[in-house]
């Protein structure tokens, strides 16, 4: 891995990626099609936590995301969908 790079996972594969680049950046190298999914809505980013993640949030070292179904973060029967 060169120096000015950092390892992500992205559904447990290993990613590289720069330092502070944002992680849709960094997926649309490692996979363009889930990158369009994401960009689209059809799927939702999530991090280590399960909990929401922008597209625009800049990766480090050690982070891990997560690309789920779109309607796991948004189900229509979950109360706190809305919140």
């Amino acid at each position: 891995m060169p120096p000015d790079s950092c390892r992500i996972f992205v559904n447990a594969t290993p990613v590289d990626a720069t330092p502070g680049e944002t992680v849709i950046s960094a997926i649309s190298r490692w996979d363009l099609s889930i990158a369009e999914l994401l960009q689209v809505g059809k799927r939702a980013l999530t991090d280590s936590r399960g909990l929401p993640a922008e597209l625009d949030t800049l990766v480090s070292g050690g982070a891990i995301f997560r690309v789920v179904s779109s309607r796991q973060l948004h189900s229509d029967d979950d109360p706190f969908a809305t919140l």
